[in-house]
């Protein structure tokens, strides 16, 4: 699936969904730096998309800034 969504942010990287999407993924194997760059661009494409929040949220617990999140 990261794969997919890195294409996808590649083809499109404007798009909020693919980099809230690449965020979920990366986070799953684990690459929460990684996750958190892709949550805070899915965020920054659109500040207002609730998926997104969420990702970055869940990304911030997962680093343990909390406080942030």
């Amino acid at each position: 699936a990261l794969a997919s969504f890195t294409r996808a942010c590649e083809l499109r990287p404007d798009d909020t969904r693919s980099h809230d999407y690449r965020s979920r993924s990366l986070r799953e194997l684990g690459r929460w730096d990684d996750a958190l760059a892709a949550a805070e661009r899915a965020v920054a494409l659109d500040p207002d998309d609730t998926g997104a929040l969420t990702a970055l949220a869940h990304t911030l617990r997962g680093l343990n800034r909390v406080e942030e999140a």
